[in-house]
């Protein structure tokens, strides 16, 4: 009985350091936690800044991307507003981006127009790389830094520390955004149409001719509109971009200066109607039926027409695009044969329709320039320049 009981004291004591490992134990696995859900609202923090970057680069890239790029006659003056009008866009959406984040107790530095650089990049052959350019009258890159680093009132510092007391962690984050004008094609996904009317432009490469495209360029057209992006409205004053009419005819498939062209893009057994094409493109569908990985030009024409009821829808769909922008490939009228008669392609925004006949529609035209997400962004200098056709990326 003596040994029986002599053996209680010690499972007393072993109890008792038991609990007092577990303790610290406990102890240790908390401070941890602690510790790791710091580093983890650290990092949210990072990953909300480098969203905030990357938003802010994009939207300075948009900002860039205006018809102004392809108007002849700019100063000094106009490239600076324009510098600004990035500048500030950029800064003005990191900022309600910050606003918008999650709330992580920490802050999204704050962004100033001192760190959003516009600039060009130009490559040089000599040395391998591109060089920046920060005096362009066309800048097409926007560089954002973001970071806490120097901080007025501390480099570094947090707002609300976390549970640990972690109060300072350097945060910096860099974007770059460009405005891509190699295009060596387009390719459609699941959730990105290529925006290209069915509908050809004439076009001679080879001589001036009214009523083609390149009539545009040496101001052979009358520039007697312009298209006001607040007012949401066609103006009737010069913007230095000549308009080009155009006719739509029912049973017109002839490519012919002043002329549109319906043209089938895409052959397969699922070709949509011309206004469904028109109003939104050449969907994912479309593309995979007629087994197209990548649509690149010079292309085929194949000529067709719409038949009466989808001429009629294809009339108010017209009107519905007014001030919208869409892709036109253009028709050689030099070529020969059908097989390389698409040529190029344009951007293009819709100034006004109207339908004088029955089987008649009257388009005026007006270049612009836009960005596609569905071009797909060549990385050499094998592809010429677009002048119309962009495309805004980051550079990572």
């Amino acid at each position: 009985m003596r040994n029986s009981y002599s053996s209680r004291p010690k499972n007393k004591r072993r109890s008792g350091l038991l609990s007092v490992w577990s303790a610290f134990a406990l102890v240790a696995v908390g401070l941890c936690a602690v510790v790791a859900i710091d580093r983890s609202l650290v990092s949210m923090t990072w990953s909300q800044t480098q969203v905030c970057a990357d938003a802010a680069a994009l939207a300075g890239c948009r900002e860039l991307l205006t018809d102004d790029l392809i108007r002849t006659h700019r100063d000094v003056d106009d490239r600076d507003a324009m510098v600004q009008r990035c500048r500030n866009r950029a800064v003005d959406l990191a900022r309600r981006h910050a606003s918008n984040s999650p709330a992580t107790g920490r802050a999204v530095p704050v962004l100033t127009d001192d760190y959003v650089d516009v600039l060009k990049l130009v490559w040089n052959e000599e040395e391998g790389r591109h060089l920046a350019i920060f005096d362009s009258f066309d800048p097409d890159t926007v560089r954002v830094r973001l970071s806490n680093r120097n901080l007025q009132n501390g480099s570094g510092r947090l707002m609300n520390p976390g549970p640990a007391g972690i109060s300072r962690a350097v945060i910096s984050c860099e974007a770059t955004a460009r405005i891509h004008d190699r295009i060596s094609g387009f390719r459609s996904g699941p959730e990105i149409a290529i925006l290209m009317a069915p509908f050809a432009i004439p076009e001679h490469f080879g001589r001036r001719i009214a009523g083609t495209w390149s009539s545009t360029d040496d101001h052979r057209s009358p520039d007697e509109y312009s298209w006001d992006e607040e007012a949401n409205e066609i103006r009737q004053q010069s913007d230095g971009l000549p308009e080009l009419a155009l006719t739509v005819l029912r049973t017109g498939t002839q490519v012919v200066p002043g002329q549109l062209a319906p043209t089938v893009i895409c052959e397969s057994s699922q070709v949509n109607p011309f206004a469904h094409q028109m109003k939104y493109g050449l969907q994912h569908a479309d593309i995979s039926a007629a087994g197209i990985e990548l649509l690149a030009f010079p292309r085929a024409h194949h000529s067709s027409e719409p038949d009466q009821t989808d001429f009629d829808v294809l009339a108010g769909v017209w009107r519905g695009l007014i001030g919208e922008k869409r892709m036109f490939p253009l028709a050689d009228l030099a070529a020969h044969t059908a097989d390389n008669g698409l040529s190029d392609v344009v951007a293009v925004r819709i100034m006004d329709v109207t339908r004088d006949r029955d089987d008649q529609l009257q388009v005026l035209l007006q270049p612009t320039v836009m960005s596609s997400a569905s071009a797909v962004i060549c990385g050499d200098e094998s592809v010429s320049a677009s002048r119309s056709i962009r495309k805004i990326a980051l550079l990572r």
